[in-house]
């Protein structure tokens, strides 16, 4: 019979010795060391799974986070309409399109309707990046008002071509700054947004701050009225007193040769509302015949017999203002336009009235035609209209409140 074997408590098997030097230790036959060893395998082979199963799940459980945050991560890019997604792609989609930081406490209030809404139109944002349409967009939709942008290109280039007018700010093409030092000018844009006093003015902040391109400085103009005419056939702004007023690609024209029409402001009509601090601008483009006229009519009633009218009349190559009183004219004033360039059919102008009751000031492309005092009206609304065989086309209308109220976004804000 082999000689017993000894072994510690963790059956690590020791060198047999004296009695002495086995004090402390169990000695073991074979048969019960046999049993041990098969234990001790069992014990090892689950020990080992165990740190392997550990080892899988280390590694799987971020590996089942990541694929699930980049699945959905790759689907987002795929997103156009977000009205119909799950609640759970809400927080993946509002910091992509860039509700992240200081801009959450603007999102953080919203229901999940509204979220949605406003992720929807920033999707198309960044996906369309570089189109300003879709800041005006945003605005629409979260405030419901009209605007426009302009940015450094249109002050340039786009305006009258060579000189920026009054209407547009006062300021000069050539005196604008080139792109670079000095003052970046490239990186300046002007808002302009309608508030008839119900309009949220830090939220308009707060959301051109998130959509504005990088280093982008924005003054924004709160503006009084303002119709671009870009939805074909809406003439939800406008009455027409006469005729059939055309909306169609971006402007509003009376073309009808056999008839004169005519079409007023329909939030100003009530007469009492004063007209007495404002300045109003037409983009505007005529083609008159056989000495029948096309023009503006202000601080109108909506009747066509009480008003101050101004006229083009190329054929005679002069500007015409006159007021009217029950129907009949009076304080005819004339500007002759053969010394200053001329007057032509189917050309565009901008039209300026600048009204500080009493005084009327009115600007053709700039120059200023009209200076008159006249205390008759200062209240109503405004309008364009056409007499027999003449047209007329406008595909811009502003108006201003004086004195013009702004906000300032600067580079760091």
């Amino acid at each position: 019979m082999p000689p017993n074997k000894t072994i510690d408590l963790a059956y690590n098997q020791l060198i047999n010795g004296t009695t002495i030097q086995g004090i402390g230790y169990v000695e073991t036959t074979e048969e019960e060391e046999l049993a041990l060893e098969i234990y001790r395998f069992i014990i090892e082979s689950i020990r080992k799974e165990d740190k392997n199963l550990d080892l899988f799940n280390f590694v799987q459980g971020p590996q089942l986070v990541w694929e699930q945050i980049h699945r959905r991560i790759f689907q987002v890019k795929d997103l156009w309409n977000v009205s119909d997604i799950e609640d759970e792609y809400l927080q993946y989609l509002q910091s992509i399109v860039g509700w992240v930081g200081s801009l959450t406490k603007i999102t953080q209030s919203l229901n999940y309707d509204t979220l949605r809404r406003l992720i929807s139109v920033s999707v198309r944002f960044w996906k369309t990046r570089g189109s300003e349409n879709s800041t005006i967009n945003i605005l629409s939709l979260a405030t419901q008002a009209e605007s426009r942008i302009w940015n450094w290109f249109d002050y340039r280039w786009i305006i009258d071509e060579t000189q920026l007018t009054e209407e547009h700010g006062g300021r000069d093409s050539n005196i604008i700054n080139l792109p670079g030092e000095p003052e970046y000018e490239e990186y300046q844009s002007n808002v302009r947004i309608v508030d008839n006093g119900n309009l949220d003015r830090t939220l308009v902040k707060n959301l051109l701050k998130l959509t504005r391109p990088c280093s982008e400085r924005i003054t924004i103009t709160y503006i009084r009225f303002l119709d671009l005419f870009n939805v074909d056939d809406d003439k939800t702004k406008w009455t027409e007193r006469s005729g059939d007023l055309i909306v169609l690609d971006g402007t509003a024209k009376f073309e009808n040769t056999a008839l004169g029409e005519a079409v007023y402001a329909t939030e100003f009509l009530p007469t009492s509302y004063e007209l007495d601090k404002y300045i109003i601008y037409f983009r505007v483009k005529v083609n008159c015949q056989n000495s029948y006229v096309s023009g503006i009519e202000f601080r109108s009633d909506g009747s066509g017999e009480n008003s101050y009218v101004v006229y083009f009349d190329p054929e005679n190559q002069q500007m015409v203002f006159h007021k009217l009183i029950s129907g009949s004219i009076s304080n005819i004033n004339y500007f002759d336009c053969s010394t200053s360039g001329g007057l032509y059919n189917n050309l565009w102008y901008g039209l300026r009235l600048d009204l500080q009751y009493p005084y009327i000031k009115i600007y053709l492309d700039g120059r200023l035609i009209f200076n008159i005092t006249d205390s008759t009206y200062y209240e109503g609304t405004f309008g364009f209209f056409t007499e027999l065989e003449s047209t007329i086309e406008v595909d811009e209308i502003e108006m201003f409140e004086l004195p013009i109220e702004t906000d300032t976004i600067g580079i760091n804000e």
